[in-house]
């Protein structure tokens, strides 16, 4: 073995503003959605964000994950449990 892991992020909704646009939404309209459907909908009443999933990553990446291999890591600010 050569003592490499794999683990893996499985994001949940994340704040990007950019996507509106390919729903045909203002910015504004966009968040209103977001807030409405994810943001109501989620144990911990939020939206992740671009770095919380970066930070996953790096974790996994990083020398403090050795012990972990084939982890699917969840990042959804709770939205699976509700």
């Amino acid at each position: 073995m050569n003592n490499t892991n794999f683990s893996f992020t499985s994001p949940g909704p994340i704040a990007a503003s950019n996507f509106g646009r390919s729903l045909n939404m203002s910015e504004e309209e966009f968040k209103d959605w977001q807030q409405k459907t994810f943001v109501a909908n989620s144990l911990m009443k939020r939206i992740g964000e671009v770095k919380d999933v970066a930070n996953l990553a790096s974790f996994l990446a990083s020398n403090d994950a050795k012990n972990m291999t084939g982890s699917l890591c969840v990042t959804d600010s709770g939205f699976m449990v509700m």
